[in-house]
């Protein structure tokens, strides 16, 4: 049997899947769930706190990915080391640059840039999810050239590209994109292999084309309860068009196999511990909806303030926290939430010290931020690229270079003014261009300017 259960965000999906599971491990029945890959650590911490200490032996949380090469393992199949971003840039290099003189407007005259590597690589993983290949892709050249000769030869570009780089990464890895359809292959092979009695999925708004495939199989094999975030008074709404569309699809799959369809429908936990929060989400994601303050019921609770600029938004931010402290308010009660913290970098911090209010900012950061990691790519870019003037200097500014920002300044004004590049920076030859650049040299401090740059 298949069960949808779908309801509005905020109607207790982890408390929700956590009762049934519990239901189920207490009859000892093995239960798959199935989350987006980002989510996998997180559910696995969250489903620990709300089922019994005994569920391991018989629950896993898992993804797509992780549970391709769970039932490899399970069916003696060998995997080859998985690969990452970075494996998969290089054999998109290779590839490209294997395949360069066949090509028609990618790579002109060999030149292969990491924006084009990256570029590639995404057109195959959009690819992917669609199911398509580089068959389907050769087939629609043809077409394309009766309208669109520019888009013709991009497409026989990728029909040249998309099967080299599949090869190259099956050769060194075992990851290569198809996982999903392995996966399908093996349960083909295998009808008497059970991944679960009960397979649960949870998180998605949609489904990629290989995905909805697997999931059919699941389907036929297992018990399967997929939960989608669709309020129940907005079911057929445009702003819900992806989960929606993943219920009209599973739907139809289901009645393609002929397997028992139940629909369910959970209403929000906010409606009755928080009516603010349940009313807020519903003006929110309708397009239609003025929010104004005669929107909500809740005056007291939700307030509303319009600013010309960020400037002056978090003036007004500042100063209402402000009024709530000296009203008896902790800082701790406080929190001020942006969707975008570089917009207000500078600006948000600078009104709560003028009111001032303790605060601490957190705020994502790029691994690439890290100034061990830049060392690291500079150093990189340094050997790869071949002392170039610009990446030798990027890499003297570094954190961990171990220089301070005069001698980074000083080492930077020298190379330029002298335009010392690439093999200047590794031939040996001791500089003796005069520091002060173009003009007369003083002998006064020369020498010692020299040695340090």
């Amino acid at each position: 049997m298949t069960e949808i259960i779908y309801g509005p965000l905020g109607s207790g999906g982890h408390e929700f899947i956590a009762k049934r599971i519990s239901e189920l491990l207490s009859l000892k029945k093995t239960v798959k769930l199935i989350v987006p890959e980002q989510a996998t650590l997180a559910l696995e911490r969250n489903m620990s706190k709300l089922l019994p200490a005994s569920s391991p032996l018989y629950f896993e949380a898992t993804n797509f990915t992780r549970l391709a090469n769970t039932v490899e393992r399970a069916l003696g199949m060998l995997t080859s080391k998985p690969s990452d971003r970075a494996r998969r840039a290089l054999v998109m290099w290779d590839a490209i640059a294997e395949i360069s003189p066949a090509l028609r407007v990618l790579a002109p005259k060999g030149n292969i840039s990491s924006s084009l590597v990256n570029r590639a690589i995404a057109a195959v993983n959009e690819l992917e999810s669609f199911g398509i290949g580089a068959d389907a892709i050769e087939n629609a050249t043809d077409e394309a050239k009766k309208k669109n000769a520019r888009l013709a030869d991009k497409l026989h570009d990728l029909s040249l590209i998309i099967p080299l780089y599949k090869k190259l990464l099956s050769d060194r890895y075992g990851d290569t994109g198809d996982e999903l359809y392995k996966l399908i292959d093996l349960l083909d092979a295998s009808p008497n292999f059970n991944i679960a009695d009960t397979v649960f999925i949870y998180g998605f708004t949609s489904f990629t084309e290989p995905q909805y495939r697997l999931i059919s199989k699941l389907m036929q094999r297992n018990d399967t309860v997929v939960f989608l975030d669709i309020p129940v008074s907005s079911e057929f709404s445009f702003e819900y068009s992806e989960p929606i569309g993943a219920r009209k699809r599973l739907s139809a799959i289901a009645k393609r196999l002929s397997i028992e369809l139940k629909m369910t429908k959970t209403e929000s936990a906010w409606q009755k511990r928080n009516p603010l929060l349940y009313e807020i989400p519903s003006l929110l994601w309708h397009t239609n909806v003025k929010i104004d303050k005669d929107s909500l019921k809740y005056k007291d609770s939700f307030r509303i303030f319009e600013a010309r600029d960020p400037y002056e938004e978090c003036d007004q931010l500042a100063a209402d926290i402000r009024e709530k402290i000296e009203g008896g308010a902790k800082y701790s009660d406080i929190a001020v939430i942006a969707r975008n913290t570089d917009k207000y970098t500078g600006i948000l911090d600078n009104a709560l010290i003028k009111c001032n209010i303790p605060h601490f900012i957190s705020k994502p950061k790029d691994t690439a931020d890290f100034d061990a990691i830049k060392l690291i790519y500079a150093a990189l870019s340094v050997v790869s690229r071949g002392f170039s003037r610009e990446d030798v200097i990027s890499y003297a500014k570094c954190g961990f270079s171990g220089l301070d920002r005069g001698a980074c300044d000083e080492f930077e004004l020298y190379s330029e003014t002298w335009q010392i590049d690439r093999s200047r920076f590794t031939d040996g030859v001791f500089w003796s261009m005069n520091p002060d650049g173009y003009t007369s040299r003083t002998k006064e401090g020369t020498e010692e300017a020299l040695i340090r740059i």
